[in-house]
């Protein structure tokens, strides 16, 4: 262990310990459920088997609920797909030879809507069923090679019975927290007898809680092999594909990460390779909107592993030369660039050096558990000549945060870039990738549902969140990536959230597509295009998968379905709240010739911690209209939201739900103001005056105080208020006689509303520029 490494185990003990305090894979014992659907919303639920072969043909009975009249069923491969009919009561998906092995959605559409996601695997080895009967004293017997789909009971585990040789070495893993199943599986190893312990297996690294070992048998013949939850819980969602054969287990690719459209060599991380086989990327995909491709690890004579995926790159992308544990050793890196490495030794230090220059500004940014690698990284920049600590990670942040670090260079030269396995930590599983690139003004972008709904002629609800870093200028979201749907709108400076209605492009079938969300601006003179992520709910719909896979995170599904018997409309009074105000609401249903029923409003989606949620009365037989207030309490933050409603009822006896309403709240000022003129020209000695207009919001009448802020040495102005009532006011503006002349750009004004909690909001800024008299 180097000397650098001593000092970091001694002097770090507390900062393991706050480490230690909230990984991540305890996070992820924290299994989300989703919360319940509307009643008449089609549901999904796991249904077996899991999947199938290339090539094959899958005979799958759904299960779930509101799942008659299907119209489509989508699967994020090209497959075909043949519907329920009366002599086919099962859909049948037929999946194409070249399918790559993987995990993917699929989702049935019917005409009432579109189901939650589930996954479907994709997979080499051929496909078992687990039979009811797969106890301890009755193991199910296998044939191998083999993957096993079954699902756990309450308070017992499912045992499968196999042979082999003398010598004979086999993987076994489970895919289960992976696919969205709320089981956190086991894997025990038998003897013949089912009862001697041979191997056991819980949560492996970099496998989201799933677990997975291999093992070489010194005698031939019969084994058990074991797969629980560890809890004893079980049911329906309890589900998993058992994998068995003589495959390699890994983690990640070596790199991580390519170039789009360039090629790589690629080798692998993880617990138990043996002799695999590197893989030769010719090329990868050019596409900005490409996420990854996925690479399946083999072994001469053996089966493919579970393949991971390899990251696509608009940077160049390099990997760490061993040896660079010392600065004299250190890689020499081109920002800005991409990296991937290894930790192989508890000890192993990697070091790093770049240029910059005086004032530049870099962030360096860790991938590692996202991207299937079990490593944390604690990474610190150094002074060339003095080696002090210029600028660190902070560990004590959630991950990702805690694997960046933000650094602006005090001087031209080089300087070093350390990093660690933050816990100290080594071996064939741990690797990582980090990007350095310039630090720069930026925007993320992130859709609130995974789905939207719309009939042949209407129109679907998306919103949005716009995460703002450095960047405040407009935004254009848009619907991309097919030719059956449109949508656009154009967020205004500073704005941080909106709702994208997403369009037909003439008439449609009834059935289920797919979408992009991109979000483009011009930031310092150059282009930029963000692609939205769905990961929030995509998350929640896998029962709290924290790494979800990334291609399914860029994706939102659109169904197509018959209209709804009944719609929402609705009006709100006052169109902007402030915090500490009221906002009315009143929903208007429009009622067909059958939804005659009570219509009862769903609780709302989308509402403010600080926002209670309103009671709001049902839309009685007879009636078409019901009222409710939003309290937005002095607590609630400012910010744009949207509140998603929908209704359901009876109609003809069943079960049908409205599409979805989002009602905007904009929070914030009670007023905008706007100054007149936007240049003041003065001369020293001289007095002047600035207009000040005030558009009332909130339904705010009262008084507004004004205050000229940022004014330069020796120049004044009196505090004025635009009474109750009105909407504007003068404010005079002093010029000493010994004045320096000056132009000062950011001169603003300051509102604060006195009789609404003092609520405060600043004008645009206007230019003061002062001459010698």
């Amino acid at each position: 262990m180097n000397v650098r490494s001593i000092l970091w185990l001694f002097a770090g003990a507390a900062l393991m310990l706050a480490l230690a305090s909230a990984p991540v894979a305890l996070a992820q014992k924290k299994k989300a459920t989703p919360p319940a659907p509307p009643a008449g919303t089609p549901v999904l639920a796991f249904s077996l088997p899991l999947g199938g072969q290339p090539g094959s043909t899958v005979e799958i009975a759904p299960a779930g609920t509101n799942l008659a009249n299907p119209t489509a069923v989508w699967t994020g491969f090209d497959a075909k797909v043949t519907l329920p009919g009366e002599k086919q009561p099962k859909i049948k998906i037929e999946i194409p030879k070249s399918t790559p092995m993987g995990v993917y959605g699929i989702r049935i559409a019917t005409k009432a809507g579109l189901t939650n996601l589930r996954t479907f695997v994709v997979d080499e080895l051929p496909t078992v069923l687990e039979e009811a009967t797969n106890r301890q004293a009755t193991p199910q017997k296998v044939t191998l090679p083999c993957a096993i789909d079954g699902k756990t009971d309450a308070e017992v585990g499912d045992f499968f019975r196999f042979t082999v040789k003398a010598g004979q070495r086999l993987s076994f893993e489970v895919i289960s927290r992976r696919l969205g199943s709320v089981l956190d599986p086991t894997l025990t190893l038998y003897g013949a007898d089912a009862k001697k312990s041979l191997a056991y297996d819980n949560d492996a690294p970099g496998c989201q809680l799933d677990p997975r070992l291999a093992y070489t048998f010194k005698e031939a013949g019969d084994y058990v092999i074991e797969v629980k939850d560890i809890s004893l819980r079980g049911g329906p969602e309890f589900v998993y594909r058992l994998r068995i054969g003589d495959f390699p287990m890994v983690t990640t690719p070596i790199p991580m990460a390519v170039k789009r459209g360039t090629g790589a060599k690629v080798t692998f991380a993880g617990p138990e390779l043996g002799a695999i086989e590197p893989i030769e990327l010719d090329s990868t995909p050019k596409a900005a909107d490409a996420v990854s491709i996925g690479v399946t690890p083999r072994r001469p004579g053996g089966q493919a592993g579970w393949p991971v995926p390899i990251y696509l790159s608009d940077l160049e992308e390099v990997v760490e030369l061993e040896p660079n544990q010392i600065h004299e050793k250190a890689n020499r890196l081109k920002t800005p660039c991409g990296v991937t490495g290894r930790f192989e030794t508890s000890s192993d230090l990697d070091i790093y050096v770049f240029a910059a220059m005086k004032g530049e500004k870099l962030v360096f940014e860790g991938q590692t558990l996202d991207w299937g690698s079990p490593t944390s990284l604690y990474m610190s920049i150094r002074h060339p000549k003095t080696k002090a600590e210029l600028a660190k990670t902070t560990p004590a942040s959630a991950y990702p945060a805690d694997q960046r670090v933000e650094f602006t260079a005090p001087e031209d030269g080089d300087f070093f870039l350390e990093i660690q396995h933050a816990y100290l930590a080594g071996g064939k599983s741990e690797s990582y990738h980090f990007t350095a690139r310039p630090l720069t003004p930026e925007f993320e972008l992130t859709v609130n549902l995974d789905k939207t709904e719309l009939s042949a002629d209407g129109v679907g609800v998306l919103p949005f969140v716009v995460v703002r870093k450095g960047y405040t200028g407009p935004i254009d979201v848009t619907v991309e990536g097919t030719t059956d749907f449109e949508g656009k709108v154009a967020l205004k400076a500073g704005q941080t959230a909106g709702v994208l209605l997403v369009k037909p492009k003439g008439k449609l079938e009834l059935g289920a597509g797919k979408i992009r969300v991109v979000g483009k601006a011009t930031i310092d003179g150059a282009p930029v295009t963000v692609f939205a992520s769905a990961k929030g709910p995509i998350n929640t719909a896998l029962a709290g998968l924290m790494f979800p896979p990334r291609h399914f995170t860029q994706q939102v599904a659109v169904g197509v379905k018959a209209p709804a018997a009944f719609q929402l409309a609705f009006k709100v009074d006052p169109p902007d709240a402030s915090p500490g105000t009221k906002v009315e609401v009143t929903l208007t249903a429009t009622r067909g010739p059958d939804a005659t029923e009570d219509i009862t409003v769903n609780p709302p989606q989308g509402l403010p911690p600080a926002i209670p949620a309103p009671k709001i009365p049902v839309i009685v037989k007879g009636k078409t209209e019901a009222k409710f207030t939003l309290d937005v309490t002095a607590k609630t933050a400012v910010g744009d939201y949207f509140v998603l409603l929908s209704a359901k009822s009876k109609v003809l006896g069943a079960d049908v739900v409205s599409d979805l309403v989002a009602i905007p709240l904009p929070v914030g000022a009670p007023f905008d103001l706007e100054l007149e003129p936007a240049l003041l020209d003065a001369k020293q000695g001289s007095k002047i005056k600035l207009k000040v207009r005030a558009t009332r919001k909130a339904n705010y009448k009262g008084p507004i105080a004004l205050e000229l802020r940022n004014l330069p040495p020796k120049v004044t102005a009196g505090k004025v208020t635009i009474a109750e009532g009105q909407t504007s006011a003068d404010l005079e503006i002093t010029i000493a006689a010994d004045a320096a002349p000056a132009e000062k750009i950011a001169v603003d004004v300051q509102g604060t509303a006195s009789a609404l909690a003092n609520l405060a909001g600043a004008s645009p800024t206007v230019t003061l520029r002062i001459a010698k008299k």
